[in-house]
C-alpha cells in the first residue's frame, strides 16, 4: 500500500518513540525481527515518495504494484545507489538486515548478548554520538530491569537513531512533492484561466 501523500503525515515524536521502545519487552529475536521490519518498511516509503518525485508527481500505479523495490537488501543498495540514504545509513541497515536474518534462521535461542551478535551490534557503535541523554532517559521508563547496559537496550536506541533520520529524509521528500503538486496544479489552473479567456 502507498503512503498517501496528499497531506503531510504527521509521525508523532511519542508515537515513533514508544513503538521503539515497546520492542524492549519482546523477545531478543522478536526486538530484532520487528526493529528491521520497520525500518525496511520506512525504507520502501522512502523509495515510493522519491519515485513521486522523479516522475514528477506524475503517478504509474503499476509501476508501483511490480514491488520493484525487491526485499531489505535490495531496498538498501538500490536506496544507496539513488542517492536517498548515506553511507553510515548504508552500512547500519546492512548490519541489521544481517542481525535479522540470523535471527530469523538462527537453529537455536537467540540472543543479542552472543558474542558473534555483539560483533555485529559494534558496527552500529558510529551512531552512539548521535544519542542524547535526553532520549536515554525516555527509553529508560520502558525498561522492565531499567538497566540502559544491556545489549538489546543499545541495539533498540541505536535503531530508533536510524528510523529517526529516515522519517527525516521522508518528511523532507513529502514536502518537496507537496510543493511539485502545488506547481503544477497552479500551472493547470494559469493554462486553464488563459483558454477559457480565449472563448
Amino acid at each position: 500500500m502507498l503512503l498517501s501523500v496528499k497531506k503531510k503525515p504527521k509521525f508523532s515524536k511519542d508515537v515513533k518513540l514508544a513503538t521503539f521502545a515497546s520492542l524492549l519487552k519482546e523477545s531478543d529475536l522478536g526486538c530484532v525481527l520487528l526493529a528491521g521490519a520497520l525500518l525496511e518498511n520506512t525504507l520502501l516509503h522512502i523509495h515510493e515518495i522519491q519515485s513521486f518525485l522523479d516522475l514528477k508527481g506524475n503517478v504509474l500505479e503499476g509501476f508501483f504494484k511490480q514491488r520493484i523495490f525487491g526485499d531489505f537488501n535490495s531496498k538498501i543498495n538500490l536506496g544507496y545507489a539513488r542517492n536517498i540514504i548515506t553511507c553510515d545509513q548504508y552500512d547500519a541497515l546492512h548490519v541489521i538486515r544481517n542481525l535479522r536474518n540470523e535471527a530469523a534462521h538462527c537453529n537455536f535461542d537467540f540472543r543479542l548478548d552472543d558474542t558473534g551478535v555483539i560483533d555485529h551490534l559494534k558496527k552500529l557503535g558510529k551512531f552512539d554520538a548521535k544519542i542524547d541523554e535526553n532520549r536515554i532517559l525516555e527509553f529508560e521508563t520502558w525498561l522492565p530491569e531499567g538497566d540502559r547496559e544491556t545489549h538489546k537496550f543499545l541495539f533498540v536506541v541505536r535503531c530508533h537513531v536510524i528510523f529517526t533520520e529516515l522519517q527525516t529524509k521522508l518528511m523532507e521528500q513529502c514536502e518537496r512533492l507537496a510543493m511539485l503538486r502545488d506547481f503544477k496544479m497552479e500551472t493547470f489552473d494559469k493554462e486553464t484561466d488563459t483558454s477559457a479567456e480565449k472563448f
